[in-house]
């Protein structure tokens, strides 16, 4: 790489040659990444699919690959209109004009019908980039949150009493392909590339509503906290930082027993040794459970999870304790079994 480049060009290009972690740390040669999941560099010749809404930070993101790295893969762009505001056609219009421009090649779709919350929107958009970088061929997909998306997550999740897992906010990397490679990046950075190379991207009116809660924690929340405590912005970042290495290390601690107490699982129900579960103390106990509904897709309160923990200790053989969505624990004498949804 050459003098007098950009050092924020110089991280993003470290991060997607060398691969990178989930906590958005480009992966040192010959070791894996401190926190999972990671992805190692792209294949050569593979593009990259790179989502773009036509916002200011997606646009920065996608100037910054196509004008600021070298040695990439070729790019391809995709835009999705989610038909949830008027006038968001033009977006992919305008994003037409860019990429041609650019000389990169736009993938675009539209949502029929449109989503009727963002949790929605957001599970279809990722659905739908990953079925448009298996049809291309793309090796990865790359989004343009930045850490101060992170700070926003973290906060919202806190005040929604979360545990350690969403402490951690957003991970980098989510597999099987996508990757957020200015996750680690503050927006101010974002910002001045902006300027210096004259970028003015779409504004979507949504981002500034003052009903929506997210909106409402960006433009007054987290101002009145940065200023009734100077720095809280990145004290927010930091305790993601703890909370995801935290989690972490929980995670490898609870190998050893969830291999120990699970007798057998298959997609619809997870088999337990009861004697084996009940030898854990009663914390140990409510980690282990709220993964193994995990895997069935059962989401289990703290209240919820207490309850359960507490009725495998507790009830007799042939008890039946209802779980959300359908599923069920049922309680034998040697085991339990945690059963997922019939439907």
């Amino acid at each position: 790489m050459g003098p007098g480049r950009p050092d924020l060009a110089r991280r993003v290009e470290a991060r997607l040659l060398q691969g990178m972690d989930a906590a958005g740390v480009a992966l040192r040669p010959g070791r894996r990444g401190a926190a999972e999941p990671s992805l190692p560099p792209p294949p050569p010749g593979r593009p990259l699919l790179v989502a773009c809404s036509g916002g200011p930070d997606s646009l920065v993101l996608l100037h910054l690959l196509r004008f600021g790295c070298r040695g990439l893969p070729p790019l391809r762009v995709a835009h999705l209109d989610h038909g949830m505001r008027r006038g968001s056609a033009a977006d992919a219009r305008w994003l037409a004009g860019v990429c041609a421009s650019w000389e990169l090649p736009l993938h675009t779709a539209e949502l029929s019908p449109p989503p009727t919350s963002e949790g929605e929107a957001r599970t279809r958009r990722h659905a739908w980039l990953e079925a448009l970088r298996q049809e291309v061929g793309a090796s990865r997909v790359l989004l343009a949150h930045h850490a101060d998306d992170q700070v926003e997550t973290v906060l919202f999740r806190a005040v929604r009493g979360t545990g350690v897992q969403g402490l951690r906010g957003m991970d980098a990397v989510r597999l099987p392909a996508l990757l957020r490679p200015l996750l680690a990046e503050p927006a101010v950075e974002l910002r001045a590339w902006a300027r210096r190379h004259h970028l003015r991207g779409r504004i979507d009116p949504t981002n500034l509503d003052p009903a929506a809660s997210r909106n409402r924690l960006r433009h007054r929340v987290l101002p009145e906290l940065e200023a009734t405590h100077p720095g809280a912005r990145a004290a927010l970042a930091r305790l993601g930082r703890r909370a995801r290495a935290h989690a972490a290390a929980l995670d490898a601690l609870l190998e050893t027993p969830l291999e120990t107490v699970v007798e057998r699982a298959t997609d619809q129900e997870v088999v337990v040794a009861r004697e084996a579960f009940l030898a854990y103390a009663f914390s140990v106990r409510t980690e282990l459970l709220h993964r193994l509904a995990g895997r069935l897709g059962i989401r289990l309160a703290e209240s919820g999870t207490l309850d359960a923990v507490e009725f495998i200790a507790t009830g007799r053989p042939g008890g039946r304790l209802p779980l959300p969505g359908g599923g069920a624990l049922l309680l034998a004498a040697c085991h339990f079994v945690i059963e997922g949804s019939r439907r």
